[in-house]
């Protein structure tokens, strides 16, 4: 999962600017008044013009270097499986073209766009580039690791995701006749040891396996298709959680590798065959592990740099003058639509954490 912020962080640059000293960099102490200065002009001979800096030269337009940072920037915006040599291409005609229309010597930017780039130029160095994963404060990372769902993600039993092709002949033990639910499972022996021939010669993907299941149906007509996950606490036993699965199936799903199938397993409720889609570990991990230090301060990233913002903001402006960004916010229109997150939940994690004492007992609900 990523956070990703909305406009925030671009719309307060002329903010930023206005508290920061550009040509020096920003003062530790708050100026009385914003420094001027004067845009200057760019040349395209100069490296002001292409911001080559330390990075790798990729190709040159005349006598004009272009670094590997625009040509990523350019894939960032090529649609998926572009050409690499075309969207080079593009980086050089866009240099050929701009150079054409500074009538090929330069420009001086109007102060607008000029003080908009020192500002956007100093958060990514002091935002992106100093304020790294590893860079992260403990607070920040305490307090992420606190959520039930981060907490979750690193401390919990064997999580199994299982895909079944299921011959259920009772869908309740306690209530089956003994004599009918036999006659079932004689008669569905035969059919699912087919179908799992059939699975051994031709695997489907693992997403098609609920399309396949019509056409296995014509070999065992009362298959039926199921999806589930099970946690099981291999000191304690037994399984955990909200979701539990017959105990003889659930051993034969842990003996498996991901992508391997069971043969046919006989359960109280029928006859199995089930597919291991992934195998998530046991864990305990907490911020003294440097791993997950690194992986929550990845995953969050975007996050904690827009909280790296605000509070490098605040101790540029003084607290004051923070009242400024709420007559700045309150005079901009209301940004369309609702903001986008990017999130992926761990749910087998989760409802092992959410389950309570009283629904880990023993008893196993039927698989319908």
């Amino acid at each position: 999962m990523a956070y990703v912020p909305g406009t925030r962080l671009m719309q307060t640059l002329p903010l930023l600017f206005l508290a920061c000293a550009a040509s020096i960099g920003c003062s530790q102490e708050i100026p009385q008044r914003p420094s001027v200065v004067e845009p200057i002009e760019i040349l395209v001979d100069s490296p002001a013009w292409n911001g080559v800096g330390d990075d790798e030269i990729v190709a040159r337009a005349g006598d004009v270097a272009i670094p590997a940072w625009r040509v990523r920037e350019a894939f960032s915006r090529a649609d998926a499986g572009a050409d690499p040599q075309e969207v080079l291409d593009s980086v050089l005609v866009e240099e050929l073209l701009a150079r054409k229309a500074v009538d090929g010597r330069g420009f001086v930017p109007e102060r607008s766009v000029f003080e908009r780039a020192l500002a956007s130029r100093y958060v990514e160095k002091k935002i992106v580039q100093e304020f790294q994963p590893q860079d992260v404060p403990e607070g920040m990372l305490k307090e992420m690791f606190a959520l039930p769902q981060v907490w979750a993600r690193f401390n919990h039993v064997d999580l199994y995701d299982v895909q079944d092709y299921q011959w259920i002949c009772c869908s309740d033990p306690k209530s089956c006749d003994p004599a009918v639910f036999e006659e079932c499972m004689n008669e569905g022996q035969a059919p699912m040891a087919a179908v799992r021939q059939m699975l051994e010669q031709d695997p489907p993907e693992v997403a098609d396996m609920a399309i396949f299941a019509p056409e296995f149906k014509k070999r065992a007509y009362h298959l039926t298709y199921q999806e589930y996950s099970f946690a099981f606490d291999r000191k304690a036993g037994y399984q955990k959680g909200l979701t539990h699965i017959d105990s003889t199936l659930a051993e034969e799903v842990m003996k498996l590798s991901p992508g391997q199938f069971t043969s046919p397993v006989r359960s109280r409720f029928g006859w199995h065959i089930a597919r291991l889609i992934s195998h998530l570990p046991e864990a305990s991990g907490d911020l003294q592990d440097p791993g997950v230090r690194l992986e929550i301060a990845t995953f969050f990233m975007q996050r904690f740099r827009q909280d790296h913002f605000l509070n490098h903001l605040a101790s540029l402006i003084g607290p004051n003058s923070l009242k400024l960004l709420q007559i700045y916010y309150e005079n901009r229109p209301a940004p369309q639509g609702k903001p986008v997150y990017d999130v992926k939940l761990f749910y087998n994690a989760l409802r092992d954490a959410a389950a309570s004492e009283a629904e880990q007992k023993e008893q196993e609900p039927p698989l319908l």
